[in-house]
Parts: C-alpha cells; sequence; structure tokens
C-alpha cells in the first residue's frame, strides 16, 4: 500500500512494512510452515514446537506466615540489627502496623524463621504467629466416658487401628464449665477421618465421633488440661 502526498505517490518503506507484518502475524498466530498452501503441516516442526511449548509451569514459592511482634518498639533499626544478627543475613522484610502495635517479620526463609521463632521464645518476646497450611490439623471429638487415660487413647488407636493421633485434649463444655466425656482429637491431613469414625469403641467403651466445633471449649493449662 502506498501513501499519497498532493499528487505525489510516495514510495514505502519495505523494511518498515516488513517488520510491521512480522510483528502483527507474531501477535495473531505464529507462522507455521506448509509443503504448499494447501499442504499438510511439517510433522517435525510441529513435535519441535509441541516439545518446546509443554515446559512445565514455575512452582509457585511456598509463603511462611509472619512473625507478630506485640507492642511498641522505639528503635526499628535495632530490631533490624538483631534479627539480621541472628539468622546471619538481611533476608526478611518489617511490616510496621502503628495503630494495632504490631510488626510482622517475614521471611521465606524456614531455617531463618526457625531461628527468629527460637529467639522470640527463649527470650519470652511477645509475639504470636499462624499455623503453616500444611501443618495445620484435622480435628475430630470424640465421646466415650470422663477420666480416660489420654496416652492409653493414643496408645490404642495406633497399634490397634493404625492411626496416628498427633495430639488429644480433655474437654469441657462451654455452657457447663466443667469436665465433660468429650475428647479433641488431632490427626495429620493424611488420615482419613472416615476411618477414624469408624471406629466403635476405644478402651472397652463405646464411642461416637463429631466434626469439632466452636461450642467445644479446649481445656488449657489453666483449665486442667490432663495432657496431650
Amino acid at each position: 500500500m502506498t501513501e499519497m502526498n498532493g499528487n505525489k505517490k510516495m514510495k514505502p518503506n519495505d523494511n518498515n512494512l516488513s517488520n510491521t507484518m512480522d510483528e502483527d502475524q507474531d501477535m495473531i498466530h505464529p507462522s507455521v510452515p506448509t509443503k504448499n498452501k494447501f499442504g499438510v503441516l511439517n510433522n517435525e516442526y510441529l513435535d519441535q514446537r509441541e516439545g518446546s511449548s509443554s515446559s512445565a509451569p514455575k512452582k509457585r514459592e511456598k509463603t511462611l506466615p509472619p512473625l507478630v511482634l506485640l507492642g511498641t518498639i522505639p528503635k526499628y533499626d535495632e530490631i533490624v540489627k538483631e534479627i539480621t544478627h541472628i539468622i546471619g543475613s538481611r533476608d526478611f522484610r518489617l511490616v510496621i502496623n502503628r495503630n494495632r502495635r504490631e510488626t510482622k517479620i517475614h521471611s521465606n526463609n524456614k531455617e531463618h524463621y526457625d531461628k527468629v521463632k527460637n529467639e522470640f521464645k527463649q527470650s519470652q518476646s511477645e509475639f504470636f504467629t499462624y499455623t503453616d497450611r500444611d501443618e495445620i490439623l484435622k480435628k475430630l471429638v470424640m465421646k466415650a466416658a470422663p477420666d480416660l487415660s489420654l496416652e492409653a487413647i493414643k496408645e490404642e488407636m495406633l497399634s490397634e487401628h493404625h492411626i496416628k493421633v498427633e495430639k488429644i485434649i480433655a474437654m469441657k463444655s462451654r455452657k457447663e464449665n466443667i469436665e465433660s466425656h468429650s475428647y479433641l482429637l488431632h490427626f495429620k491431613k493424611e488420615v482419613n477421618l472416615k476411618e477414624v469414625k469408624n471406629i466403635r469403641g476405644v478402651q472397652n467403651i463405646g464411642v461416637k465421633w463429631e466434626m469439632y466445633a466452636k461450642k467445644y471449649l479446649e481445656c488449657g493449662q489453666n483449665r486442667k488440661t490432663k495432657g496431650e
């Protein structure tokens, strides 16, 4: 195509026209060689294209939950120096929320994360964190009889049913606020809860199973926890 300048025809720039066409073709579809205008596609070329386009997508980097340090920090450069000293690098990030008086410490390096967390525990710093998604445990409430041995329940579940209980807590009702015949059992994600629910007796006592709900109150250390 040519451009008109008055009555004079302007000669098109072949190189510019060629580049524009190539770009337009690439945006729409790749040029695929054929034997002729109506011929069959080159199989070897297609095999090469399939091989190049079948590369697996990049795996998303796992994100660790932040460590949330509570309280007002007078000098943030001091905590940056402290954390740098603990992990030996500055591979972390602080997010400060002055209104809530919280400082979130982000790091996707598990080794660094654990070092800072352990240091906070040892120094009795006021902080909390969130459970890693991969470490979240499934919960079931077992209704049996009061005052059962928690260790005996765990041992029987493993020896008789080959199901490992990660944690067990004696529970009490929110309303009654007294120790009941309910127990909260924690299992890893791979445990099939249907198999657990098929268990009809523990310690020679008939049991019933329920999904964990907020109506239950876990017994903490100050609520006469019997153990784990």
